[in-house]
């Protein structure tokens, strides 16, 4: 009963960091060394990424890129 009570939480514990949502980062930078931080709140690092990658299409027309942190 033990055994399955620590595996029960170990799984639970797992699941809960996998899902959580929280504040991420986009910085997009040119060629000349402007650079941008977009802020992405409250979203899955999935998510965060498709957001950024969005942003990485738009500014790679300029030479641009953007990285998510």
């Amino acid at each position: 009963m033990k055994k399955i009570t620590l595996v029960a939480v170990v799984l639970f514990v797992c699941a809960s960091m996998t899902s959580c949502k929280k504040d991420w980062t986009c910085t997009c930078s040119d060629p000349t060394g402007d650079s941008e931080t977009i802020a992405i709140k409250d979203k899955k690092k999935k998510d965060a990424q498709s957001a950024c990658n969005t942003l990485d299409v738009l500014w790679a027309t300029g030479g641009g890129s953007c990285v998510l942190k």
